[in-house]
């Protein structure tokens, strides 16, 4: 997904002063969270873009999606 966005003009969204994500940073994490929740739908999956709901019941594993660096 990311690799398919190489080269390509990308909007910004302004986060706070100086900080910004684009449109390739959701989708990249938005694809993350659905290949994690798809193999491991009771792990709890924090990220910083996302509004993610909670697993019904918990495991004991949990994931972290950090934001990529620029």
């Amino acid at each position: 997904m990311v690799r398919g966005r190489y080269g390509a003009p990308l909007a910004r969204f302004e986060k706070s002063a100086g900080d910004f994500a684009t449109a390739a940073d959701l989708e990249a994490e938005k694809t993350i969270v659905e290949v994690i929740r798809g193999a491991r739908p009771a792990d709890a999956v924090a990220a910083r873009r996302a509004a993610l709901p909670e697993p019904a019941e918990r495991s004991a594993g949990g994931w972290s999606i950090p934001c990529a660096a620029r």
